[in-house]
């Protein structure tokens, strides 16, 4: 029996990883597991949750996005797939930073350069972009600077089971293990009190 996909909650879903970029590629929830959620599946997802995260700009634009979604998905993967070789402590596959790049280079073209108080600041014209660039520009630029300018110690994925989100460690002494202590570190506790209780109970037959 075919089983019903859960509905995506793009404007739901956590902003746990400590920067733009890592949030938007958490918007897979399970990432390669059996309970795997895509929360983008429309323009209007992609829309909607830049609007939850605090995309600046994003207010007076209006239209279609016929575009939108495919170089989203697209966007996410290559991010997905430095952060990941970057946890396992790998090389980054080569598509994955040709296609930020390339999303970065797009974006771009859409863009403004302004000094603000003597530093170059990157801003997307509401009244002139469109939502791909007004969207995507502060997403692959935000990717480019956290993967090279970030010590690579500090960026680590959730290892408890269906999750596998990403996130930048921020604590002073680097001992964030879990995307959300009260979600999956919990989750993590509880599953670990309960394997012991049940080795007890063994150990006591």
């Amino acid at each position: 029996m075919e089983v019903e996909a859960l509905p995506a909650r793009p404007i739901s879903v956590a902003l746990v990883g400590g920067d733009l970029a890592l949030d938007f590629a958490n918007t897979v929830s399970g990432r390669g597991g059996q309970a795997q959620i895509d929360h983008l599946r429309s323009s209007t997802d992609v829309v909607a949750w830049a609007r939850h995260a605090g995309v600046p700009g994003l207010s007076d634009l209006t239209g279609e996005a016929p575009n939108l979604l495919g170089n989203a998905t697209a966007l996410r993967a290559a991010i997905a797939g430095i952060a990941a070789a970057v946890c396992a402590g790998r090389n980054a596959p080569p598509a994955s930073g040709r296609s930020l790049l390339a999303a970065h280079a797009v974006a771009l073209s859409g863009a403004a350069a302004h000094l603000v108080q003597g530093r170059l600041v990157i801003t997307y014209d509401a009244a002139a972009a469109t939502y791909e660039t007004a969207i995507l520009g502060p997403i692959a630029a935000a990717a480019i600077a956290l993967f090279s300018e970030t010590d690579p110690s500090r960026l680590k994925r959730c290892p408890a089971k269906d999750c596998g989100w990403f996130f930048r460690d921020t604590t002073k002494n680097n001992s964030r293990c879990w995307c959300d202590m009260q979600v999956c570190g919990a989750r993590s506790k509880v599953a670990a009190f309960r394997s012991r209780q049940r080795n007890m109970r063994c150990d006591g037959v």
